[in-house]
């Protein structure tokens, strides 16, 4: 089946942190690295904002739990730069992935042709 580009990127747009594109285009795989990214950074971040007690003021929270909660916000940065890294590669590679989609897809037709 034929691939769009103007689906794969609006895709890319709309859904590209979970992956959507990816799936689109059939690389499970890579898909599934894509929403287990947003899976973890959603649970670390729960977990931060149910690590700060409510009502309290950032100044009055101990020294220990501002450590691990920086810790944990530069975990999410890290995942963040990972994912965006991710997509900016492929905002370029949709097009070739869509262009080699339709290229298999017509040489099948032709081979399902060549057998009438």
């Amino acid at each position: 089946m034929n691939k769009s580009l103007p689906i794969a990127y609006l895709l890319w747009l709309f859904t590209g942190v979970f992956g959507g594109h990816r799936w689109y285009l059939g690389r499970m795989k890579t898909a599934m690295i894509y929403v287990s990214c947003c899976v973890i950074n959603l649970g670390i971040f729960v977990y931060m904002m149910s690590s700060v007690p409510f009502g309290q003021e950032f100044e009055d929270i101990s020294p220990a739990l501002d450590m691990h909660l920086a810790e944990l916000a530069t975990y999410i940065g890290f995942i963040f730069l990972f994912q965006g890294l991710f997509l900016l590669v492929d905002l370029f590679w949709v097009f070739f992935a869509v262009k080699k989609n339709r290229k298999k897809t017509f040489s099948t037709q032709q081979q399902v042709e060549a057998f009438d």
